[in-house]
């Protein structure tokens, strides 16, 4: 449930930030004023109407509950759409498209520490949500004032969209009248991202989306069966934004690879079972191996982000990656793999993408140090062959799975993984592992300890 709404968002901000972007691309600013402002109009009308229907604006009545055993994907994101579908998607076009107006209103001045600020205001309202209003207000209360937050939202941004009216340059004059006042020194080949780089941009918030989701699972489902230990992950997928967005010099790589290179080898100690009887110091481990993993892709996302003029290009990149790595945990993998393998997957690709990052980047350190490349090869050699490809192991905490003699069994064979068994709440995994026919097709369980 937990990842079909994590889905449902990153789509539906997807499509907020596929909306900037047209907006942004296609329209003069005059023109993108009033169709936001239309926008808006339109979603508050809903609202009004919702609330006078139901007597709750985006709270929706139990007949939209859920039915049936089966995992109810379908059903639950029908009723995301229906109850809070609209306001959210004119949310998530908000934070490009003020952007793209900022580059207008104030040329020469950078928006990405609006993006920056942006997260910020997600993660207090994540970390003041479960003590300053879910214990004091009902859930209709809370819609309520919820819906009255976003009326004042909705009148601040007609304001701002209504102000475009003053702006009658087209999106073509106004991207040479920025460029006029960037600096005179900026490399031609970086005016327009080629497409190589729209990729690298893809790929690396996707693996980052795709590390947030499977650790979640990994530490709610595998560690621990906390109420609220969700917010743990988020938070840190949420500070990365900030810490890379707010200032270059934030994010390190003197700093960060090192502790990304302890990260991937302190995950592969986790897998192997250290920490197993400690709970408390596997979330911490688990934690620090996300964060550091969001650090390197949130990271290097911001060291290569374009100029003002293509930033909704930009983050629309950055939504459909964060969409990619949803579909990806949540749809595909549960139906390609019968183990839970996003874990392992999502570390290979961070490692990946920082070696082909480096790679690309000739001031790198992997180019300037005699040691980059034997440290890269050294490392990857005790990783994959010590921990990762030469054993057999499985998700989160689990054992090396050792075959019976003669029995010729292994994970990494699509007989020998394990069967996707979801825990119960406060118990360990217990997992389904089949036999190889050389082992005469018996069946035999495996509980972790």
């Amino acid at each position: 449930m937990w990842t079909t709404c994590m889905l449902f968002f990153q789509t539906l901000l997807l499509g907020g930030y596929a909306y900037a972007y047209a907006l942004a691309r296609r329209f003069s600013p005059r023109t993108q004023g009033y169709l936001h402002a239309a926008l808006l109009f339109t979603s508050l009308v809903v609202l009004a109407c919702l609330a006078v229907l139901r007597g709750t604006p985006i709270t929706p009545s139990v007949t939209w509950r859920p039915q049936g055993s089966d995992h109810p994907v379908w059903s639950l994101t029908v009723l995301l759409a229906m109850s809070a579908g609209l306001p959210y998607f004119v949310l998530s076009s908000t934070g490009p498209l003020l952007q793209s107006w900022f580059t207008r209103t104030h040329p020469g001045r950078t928006p990405y520490r609006l993006y920056s600020l942006s997260n910020l205001g997600s993660l207090l309202g994540l970390l003041t949500y479960p003590f300053l209003v879910e214990p004091w207000f009902s859930l209709r209360n809370q819609a309520r004032i919820w819906t009255v937050f976003f009326f004042v939202f909705a009148a601040v941004c007609a304001y701002c969209a209504l102000r475009m009216r003053k702006t009658s340059a087209s999106p073509k004059t106004t991207a040479l009248r920025v460029a006029k006042q960037e600096p005179a020194d900026l490399d031609p080949a970086q005016t327009k991202p080629a497409p190589g780089t729209h990729l690298l941009w893809l790929s690396l918030a996707a693996c980052a989306s795709v590390m947030f989701l499977a650790t979640t699972n990994q530490i709610c489902q595998d560690v621990a069966v906390v109420p609220f230990l969700w917010v743990l992950p988020l938070s840190l997928y949420l500070l990365s934004f900030i810490i890379c967005f707010d200032e270059p010099r934030w994010y390190s790589r003197a700093v960060f690879h090192p502790a990304f290179a302890v990260a991937i080898f302190l995950a592969c100690l986790l897998l192997l079972g250290w920490g197993i009887r400690s709970i408390f110091l596997q979330i911490a481990a688990h934690s620090f191996v996300l964060f550091a993993c969001c650090m390197v892709c949130h990271g290097e996302l911001a060291r290569s982000k374009p100029d003002s003029r293509h930033l909704t290009s930009f983050y629309l990149m950055v939504a459909l990656g964060g969409a990619l790595g949803g579909v990806l945990v949540a749809l595909v993998f549960p139906h390609v793999f019968r183990g839970f393998w996003e874990y392992q997957l999502g570390l290979w690709l961070c490692a990946l993408l920082l070696f082909m990052v480096l790679a690309l980047d000739k001031s790198s350190w992997l180019h300037c140090s005699r040691w980059g490349l034997p440290a890269i090869a050294g490392g990857g050699r005790v990783t994959a062959g010590d921990h990762i490809g030469g054993r057999a192991w499985s998700q989160g905490a689990r054992r090396p799975v050792r075959s019976a003699p003669g029995a010729g069994c292994g994970l990494l064979s699509d007989a020998g993984r394990p069967e996707r068994i979801r825990p119960g709440p406060g118990s360990r995994h217990t997992y389904l592992l089949r036999h190889c026919p050389a082992g005469g097709g018996s069946d035999a369980f495996y509980q972790c300890e």
